[in-house]
C-alpha cells in the first residue's frame, strides 16, 4: 500500500541574452523537458520490495502506472529507473520501504471520465521519422481518447464497422507513451501491424474482451499472452514476428477464430486442444515452443493452410488425411508419427513439407497432388520410398517437385519402373531419391 506519493518535473531555460538586451535584463528560451523523480512511501511487504529491487537491478527501463483511487479513476504511466531503494524500521511503528524513480520521457496522465479499468493499451512509439499509425473499429456510440504522449490528444468517436486510422504527428526524434483511454475496452478491432518501432507490454489486453480482430505482427510487443484466451469474440488474431511469450493451450477457449498466426514467437504449451477451433482455415504456429499430441486436429477441417513446422509438437498424424480443403501443409523437424500414405486424400496440396519427422509411408495408393513434396530425412526404409514411389507413379503425379532423400534408405531395383513413369519428362516432374 502506497502510504505517500511525490513527483515533480522540471524544464531548462536556456540564457541567449545579447549586450544590447533592453534594460540589460537576461533574455531566456525554453529548453528540454525532464520527468523528475517519482518518490513513493509504502508499507513494506517483501513481494512488492522484491518487485522493485529487480527493477533496481535491471538495466532497462520499466513501466509504471500509479492509478489515484478517485472517482475518475485518474493514472498517471511513465518508464523510469528504480534509483533509490530504502527499508525504514521505527520502533512501534509499521516497516515502511521508500523507492525513488528516476523518470524517462513523460509523465502521461490518462484522465477518462468515469471508467471501470484503466485501459490496457499503453505503448511506447520510438520515433525516428516514420509516425505511428493507430487503426481500430469502435461502436458508433462510444468513443476513445488517444493520448500521443507529446502532451496532445485527440477524442475519436467509433463508426462501427468502418475502419479509423489515426496517425501520429510528432515533432522531433524521441521516445514518446502512446495510450488509449475513455471506452478503449468496447474496442471491437485494433490493428498497430508492421511498426517495429512499437513496443509495449500487451498482456492486459485480455481486458479487451469486445475484440474481432488483434493485429500486433512485425512490432517489438512483448508481455505474457496466456490471458488472451478471454478475448473469446475474436476471429482473426496476428501476433507473429514479435516477443509475445506465454502458454497459449488455454486458446483453445477461442473457437471463433478464423485465423491464427502466433508464428516466430516465444509461446509454449500444449496445444493439442486446439482441435476445438473447427472455424479455423489458417493456422500458423511454426516456430515457436507449442507441443503437444496433434493428432486430434483432423477435426480442423476448414484448414486450407497449416503451419506447425519447427515446434515440439507429436502425435499419428495418419488422420490428417481429413483435411481434405489443405493447399498448405508444412509439419517439418517436429515429432509427428504416423503412416502418411493416408495422406493422398488430400489432393487440394500445393505444398507438402514434412521432412525430418517419425512419418512413415506403407501404403501405395496413388497420389494426385501438383506442386512441391518434401518428405526427406523421415528415417524411412528402402520398402518405405518404394511405396512412396509407387504411390506417386500410379495416377501419375505432374508437375512436381519431389524429394525422398535425405537420411531415407536407398530406394531398390523394386521401384524402378515407379521412377522411370515420376522423371517421364512429358509428367514435368523432378525427383531427388537416394540409389
Amino acid at each position: 500500500m502506497i502510504v505517500r506519493m511525490a513527483t515533480s518535473k522540471s524544464r531548462s531555460l536556456i540564457d541567449v541574452t545579447t549586450l544590447d538586451t533592453i534594460g540589460k535584463y537576461r533574455e531566456y528560451i525554453r529548453g528540454l523537458k525532464d520527468g523528475g523523480m517519482v518518490k513513493l512511501e509504502m508499507v513494506f511487504t517483501r513481494e512488492t520490495f522484491e518487485i522493485f529491487e529487480t527493477d533496481f537491478g535491471s538495466d532497462t527501463a520499466g513501466d509504471y502506472e500509479i492509478i489515484l483511487p478517485d472517482d475518475t479513476t485518474q493514472s498517471f504511466y511513465f518508464q523510469g529507473f528504480v534509483k533509490d531503494l530504502e527499508i525504514m524500521i521505527q520502533a512501534d511503528d509499521y516497516i515502511g520501504a521508500q523507492v525513488g524513480i528516476k523518470v524517462t520521457g513523460p509523465v502521461v496522465n490518462t484522465v477518462t471520465g468515469t471508467r471501470t479499468a484503466t485501459s490496457p493499451i499503453l505503448l511506447t512509439i520510438a520515433y525516428t521519422g516514420t509516425e505511428f499509425a493507430f487503426k481500430f473499429k469502435l461502436p458508433s456510440s462510444k468513443s476513445v481518447k488517444l493520448n500521443w504522449g507529446d502532451g496532445t490528444s485527440e477524442t475519436v468517436v467509433g463508426q462501427d464497422s468502418t475502419l479509423i486510422t489515426k496517425t501520429s504527428a510528432y515533432a522531433g526524434v524521441g521516445t514518446y507513451y502512446f495510450s488509449v483511454t475513455g471506452d478503449a475496452l468496447d474496442l471491437t478491432y485494433i490493428d498497430i501491424s508492421a511498426q517495429v518501432f512499437v513496443s509495449g507490454d500487451v498482456s492486459s489486453w485480455s481486458a479487451l474482451t469486445n475484440l474481432t480482430y488483434l493485429r500486433c505482427n512485425s512490432t517489438s510487443v512483448s508481455g505474457d499472452v496466456s490471458s488472451w484466451s478471454a478475448l473469446t469474440n475474436l476471429t482473426h488474431l496476428r501476433c507473429y514476428s514479435t516477443s509475445v511469450s506465454g502458454d497459449v493451450s488455454s486458446w483453445s477457449a477461442l473457437t471463433n477464430l478464423t485465423l491464427l498466426y502466433c508464428s516466430f514467437t516465444s509461446v509454449s504449451g500444449d496445444v493439442s486442444g486446439w482441435s476445438a477451433l473447427t472455424n479455423l482455415t489458417l493456422l500458423y504456429c511454426h516456430s515457436t515452443s507449442v507441443s503437444g499430441d496433434v493428432s486430434g486436429w483432423s477435426a480442423l477441417t476448414n484448414l486450407t493452410y497449416l503451419y506447425c513446422n519447427s515446434t515440439s509438437v507429436s502425435g499419428d498424424v495418419s488422420s490428417w488425411s481429413a483435411l481434405t480443403n489443405l493447399t498448405h501443409l508444412y509439419c517439418s523437424s517436429t515429432s509427428v508419427s504416423g503412416d502418411v500414405s493416408s495422406w493422398s486424400a488430400l489432393t487440394n496440396l500445393t505444398y507438402l513439407y514434412c521432412s525430418s519427422t517419425s512419418v512413415e509411408f506403407n501404403g501405395t495408393t496413388a497420389w494426385t497432388m501438383t506442386g512441391a513434396i518434401s518428405l526427406y530425412s523421415n528415417g524411412w526404409t528402402s520398402t518405405m520410398v518404394d511405396n512412396s514411389l509407387a504411390a506417386f507413379a500410379a495416377t501419375p503425379l505432374t508437375g512436381c517437385t519431389i524429394d525422398v532423400s535425405g537420411t531415407n534408405a536407398a530406394r531398390t531395383a523394386a521401384s524402378d519402373a515407379d521412377k522411370a513413369i515420376i522423371i517421364n519428362p512429358a509428367n514435368s516432374n523432378t525427383l531427388t531419391v537416394n540409389e
